[in-house]
């Protein structure tokens, strides 16, 4: 050991291998170590020399890999800072478009927050349901207020008016979407919709909201059949105790049928805003077309009973023919050929009447509606199997010149 006092001459670095002699010119060194004695330098530590390699090597390879890390972080921010105004501008269109003013779009990535003041009901629902919609964004969340006031929430806001549904009707499907207080109400809005347009038609958008009202069930039933399932591009929008109808129906008499059925599902008929325009009178030709393009009405085996489907199809069948008023309809009924001549033939007739009759209590003049039975003599399909006889049990309408 080096003693504490030992100049610095005694530190010098070995010449090979070993410590060169030195004088001692203050007589520092300790008794009985002699001058020149060798002075051993701690060995070197292994791996000292691998270690600075691996490090002489692995410093440019950290410092590349940051590099490169935030040159793409500088080449995502513009990209990003892009989607984000661009889809800003698109929502705030698509707002206006829809007559909601005075409402700010924000985005986060694809992800947009509403910002302002409803001071209209059923806005709230609306304005979410459009930037929903906007190609591109992911959620939408809400940060309005009711009019008046400066506390943010973070849900649309439905306690201000309590009734929200919005049904959307295009091709032979309706789309529900808005609020009900609880399942058996969503199930109840669904059936009224499926009765109208059968089972598979309806898509179901629709959120349970404790404390919300639920609209009637039965009044939206007489509202979408006054539409009819051949409507296209109709809303029934019902936003508190206003009911908004946009869309096109195919004549006066549909018109007025919408406008009566509203009065009874809104319940205020100052609070209607009536939209619909009317389309041009249908031909018999195209009359018998949109008859074709319904689905069969069928009846249960020897019997004058509808199936639970051809129910919602007589429906549609009842809004086709009253948009086209001037033309007589031949209400033809038929049979399988599982009974005789004698029972077949009084059975499609009796078939064809309850037709007639269910067509007359929708609202088809009586007087333009004409019966025949015709048995089992014009089949649909060959009467070979469970399904094909089930075809065979119809009813036919025909538009007369």
């Amino acid at each position: 050991m080096t003693p504490p006092n030992a100049t610095a001459t005694s530190r010098q670095a070995p010449v090979g291998g070993y410590a060169a002699p030195t004088a001692d010119p203050t007589g520092s060194l300790p008794a009985g170590r002699p001058i020149g004695a060798r002075t051993v330098l701690p060995a070197a530590v292994p791996g000292d020399g691998w270690e600075r390699r691996v490090r002489s090597t692995t410093v440019p390879i950290v410092v590349g890999a940051v590099g490169l890390a935030a040159l793409g972080t500088v080449q995502l921010i513009p990209n990003r800072i892009s989607m984000e105004h661009q889809l800003t501008n698109a929502s705030q269109s698509a707002l206006r478009a829809a007559g909601i003013d005075g409402l700010t779009v924000t985005f986060s990535g694809r992800d947009a927050v509403l910002h302002g003041q409803i001071r209209v009901p059923g806005t709230a629902l609306r304005a979410l349901t459009v930037v929903r919609g906007v190609d591109g964004v992911r959620v939408v969340r809400s940060d309005l207020t009711p009019g008046g006031s400066s506390s943010p929430t973070t849900a649309p806001v439905r306690r201000v008016q309590p009734r929200e549904l919005i049904a959307t009707v295009a091709s032979g499907t309706v789309t529900l979407t808005g609020s009900v207080p609880n399942a058996r109400a969503r199930a109840a809005l669904v059936a009224a919709a499926s009765e109208v347009f059968g089972p598979g038609a309806v898509l179901d958008q629709l959120t349970v909201e404790p404390g919300a009202a639920a609209p009637d069930a039965p009044a939206l039933t007489e509202l979408l059949t006054a539409f009819g399932a051949q409507t296209t591009g109709a809303i029934i929008d019902l936003s508190g105790n206003r009911l908004t109808l946009t869309g096109t129906v195919p004549s006066p008499q549909a018109h007025t049928a919408v406008i009566e059925a509203a009065t009874r599902f809104g319940g205020n008929a100052g609070r209607i805003v009536d939209q619909l325009s009317i389309a041009p009178t249908v031909s018999a030709d195209e009359l018998q077309k949109s008859l074709d393009a319904l689905a069969t009405i069928t009846f249960r085996a020897s019997s004058t009973t509808l199936t639970l489907h051809s129910k919602a199809v007589v429906r549609r069948a009842a809004r086709v023919l009253l948009d086209g008023p001037d033309f007589r309809i031949s209400i033809q009924g038929h049979t399988d050929n599982q009974g005789s001549h004698a029972t077949s033939l009084p059975l499609s007739e009796a078939r064809a009447e309850a037709v007639r009759d269910r067509l007359v209590a929708l609202g088809v003049d009586p007087a333009r509606l004409l019966t025949a039975g015709l048995g089992e003599s014009k089949p649909l399909a060959a009467n070979d199997t469970p399904e094909h006889r089930s075809l065979n049990r119809r009813v036919d309408l025909v538009v007369l010149p």
